[in-house]
């Protein structure tokens, strides 16, 4: 079972993955169809599912 610290601390987890995972959709946009935009996509991608 979990105690509290650790579950804040995953909760902060997730909640950076997210804004990581958001902040390299914008890059890749952003870049477009470009070597850039592929890589700030790929860096996206690798952002989900880390903490789970």
């Amino acid at each position: 079972m979990l105690d509290l610290n650790e579950i804040e601390i995953l909760q902060v987890a997730l909640a950076h993955e997210k804004q990581a995972r958001t902040f390299y959709e914008r890059l890749a946009r952003h870049q477009g169809d470009t070597p850039g935009g592929d890589l700030f996509a790929f860096l996206a991608e690798e952002e989900q599912g880390h903490i789970r």
